[in-house]
């Protein structure tokens, strides 16, 4: 259906997939405080990096931001919530556990709220 409809299925995934992301950007909050690079840059580092230089760019790298840091846990946290949304709907791997919850339970929650 066009402009806007959409099957009953697509709207649940969209649905979906804002919460997770409300979930994601909830965690970042928890974690880092900020979902903004900078900030969390000052956390992490202390101190901001400017990524359009070439000089701040390797500095940025060297300190392990793409190797060690917080992009590794940023790719699990996005993982488990992925999986644990997966296997509520009993579509993912057994045992798939995520420290947040599902989507849909905070769909249900909020709709009681």
């Amino acid at each position: 259906m066009r402009g806007g409809g959409g099957s009953g299925r697509a709207q649940e995934n969209k649905r979906t997939s804002d919460l997770l992301t409300v979930r994601l950007h909830e965690k970042f909050i928890e974690e880092f405080g900020s979902v903004t690079c900078r900030e969390i840059h000052d956390g992490v580092f202390g101190r901001r990096f400017d990524l359009w230089s070439d000089a701040d760019k390797e500095s940025f790298e060297q300190a392990g931001a793409h190797r060690d840091k917080r992009t590794r846990v940023v790719a699990s946290w996005t993982a488990e919530l992925i999986l644990g949304e997966l296997e509520w709907r009993g579509e993912g791997a057994e045992g798939a556990e995520s420290p947040l919850p599902p989507a849909a339970v905070v769909s249900a929650r909020s709709t009681t709220s």
